[in-house]
This record gives C-alpha cells, sequence and structure tokens, in this order.
C-alpha cells in the first residue's frame, strides 16, 4: 500500500514537469527565444540555446516518466534516481536563472521551483 501512495505522490509533484516538456516541445521557437531573454543566455548564440531548451525538455518529460517507472518496477530504480537528480538539477538551473529571487516578479516562482526541488529530492530519497 505504500508503494501505491508513493507512486500517487510522486506522480502529482512530476506530472507539471512531464505537460511543461510537452508544451515547450510544441513550442521550441518561443521558448528558446524566452530562454535569450535572461543572461547569460542573451549572450549566447540562438542555436546554443536552443540546444539548452531541448535537453531541459528533454529531462521535463523523460525524468517523470523514468521516476515512475521506477518506483513501480524495481529494474528502473537507478534510471528513476539518475532522472530524479537531472529534474533536480534542471530546478536548481532554472531557479538561478530564470526565477531568481532578485529579478523583479519572480519571487512567487523562485518559492515554487524552491517547493519542486525539495519534492523531487525527497522522491529520489524515498526510491
Amino acid at each position: 500500500m505504500e508503494k501505491i501512495i508513493f507512486a500517487i505522490l510522486a506522480f502529482l509533484i512530476t506530472i507539471l514537469f512531464f505537460i511543461s516538456g510537452i508544451q515547450h516541445l510544441f513550442n521550441l521557437k518561443d521558448t528558446t527565444l524566452f530562454l535569450q531573454s535572461h543572461i547569460p543566455f542573451s549572450y549566447l548564440p540562438f542555436w546554443f540555446n536552443l540546444i539548452v531548451e531541448i535537453t531541459a525538455t528533454t529531462i521535463e518529460i523523460l525524468a517523470p516518466i523514468f521516476i515512475m517507472l521506477g518506483i513501480i518496477l524495481n529494474r528502473f530504480k537507478h534510471f528513476a534516481r539518475v532522472s530524479a537528480f537531472l529534474l533536480a538539477f534542471f530546478l536548481i538551473c532554472n531557479i538561478m536563472f530564470i526565477h531568481n529571487p532578485f529579478y523583479e516578479g519572480e519571487f512567487q516562482n523562485f518559492l515554487k521551483h524552491l517547493s519542486f526541488l525539495g519534492g523531487v529530492l525527497l522522491i529520489e530519497e524515498n526510491l
């Protein structure tokens, strides 16, 4: 029963990333241009920012899938742990470069992402 509850809670924490990743996938050019409006990405060429965006989108889509597989099937546990750490890395980068609390109007987004970071690290700890 604990495994089912853990799976449901992990799903609730990670579903946002999966849905956001799908949205980013279908709007790659727009999300890359948005990324380019933030320092240090504003100093980098479009193609580099596109690679960063594709990498982030891949993490957003695949990490929740592997986390859920790792909870349900033991043979995917290692992939789930790596996925949780990649998602945590994604969140840390997001906090530093996009939702930095020192940027105007980003404090609430900073707190939300900090909460998601805590949730993802709790998932990893309990895998």
